[in-house]
């Protein structure tokens, strides 16, 4: 069994082929999990695990995203990360390698997912890239640590 533990079959990279990439996963047996990077693909990611047995979701904004998210999408997004087939909150953090977003913006929001992911006890998936420390600062004092750091480009000393 293989488990492919960060894909993105939502992209515009597999709308045209998406079923037969599915199909590809189910004759090689292989596991997914396919992270959302906003709302509309969280929800995406949702209904295609549920059509899927060996699909699962995470869901979550990703900093590129969260000036395109409302105040409501937080509660759009613990709606669906209470499916049985979403598994984590992701991919959220903060990415300060180009200014796309609002580094604030991008601070609050990601302190409010893992709040979220606190709240239904359930692991987060950290996109921080030249953010290390205010990435940590928030999970510390949040107090929860169950997640994993995803496009990670720190050294040892971090990791």
């Amino acid at each position: 069994m293989l488990i492919d533990s960060h894909a993105h079959l939502i992209s515009e990279f597999y709308k045209e082929n998406l079923e037969e990439e599915i199909l590809k996963t189910r004759e090689k047996e292989v596991f997914v999990n396919n992270i959302g990077f906003n709302l509309e693909s969280s929800k995406e990611a949702v209904a295609i695990a549920k059509k899927n047995k060996n699909f699962f979701a995470s869901v979550g904004i990703h900093p590129y995203d969260v000036s395109d998210s409302e105040k409501e999408t937080i509660v759009e997004l613990k709606k669906l990360a209470q499916d049985k087939k979403a598994i984590a909150i992701g991919e959220i953090g903060l990415d300060f390698y180009r200014q796309i977003t609002d580094f604030n913006l991008q601070r609050e929001k990601f302190e409010e997912q893992i709040y979220l992911a606190k709240e239904l006890n359930i692991p987060f998936i950290v996109h921080s890239r030249k953010s290390f420390d205010d990435s940590l600062d928030i999970i510390k004092k949040i107090g929860y640590f169950n997640g994993i750091f995803h496009s990670f480009d720190y050294g040892i000393n971090e990791a």
